[in-house]
């Protein structure tokens, strides 16, 4: 499955060292919660692990064709 997380905490991160959303194949949302936390930068870990501090969407392969995720950063 293809998950799409979001860093729903990011005013907490001002650094441009932070990840702010993820595409992650796994097996289940907590395994990609898992993933992603092992490739945190300024946001921490603990974000990627905590549903307070990010979301955690499974997309659907079969999906029409659309744009799964844009990270933008403003300065």
């Amino acid at each position: 499955m293809i998950y799409l997380l979001k860093n729903i905490r990011n005013d907490e991160c001002k650094s441009y060292d932070c990840n702010q959303a993820m595409v992650i194949r796994a097996s289940s949302e907590a395994h990609a919660r898992q993933i992603a936390s092992k490739e945190a930068f300024g946001e921490g870990p603990a974000t990627w692990l905590d549903s307070v501090c990010s979301t955690c969407e499974a997309i659907d392969p079969n999906g029409n064709p659309e744009i799964l995720c844009v990270d933008t950063l403003e300065g």
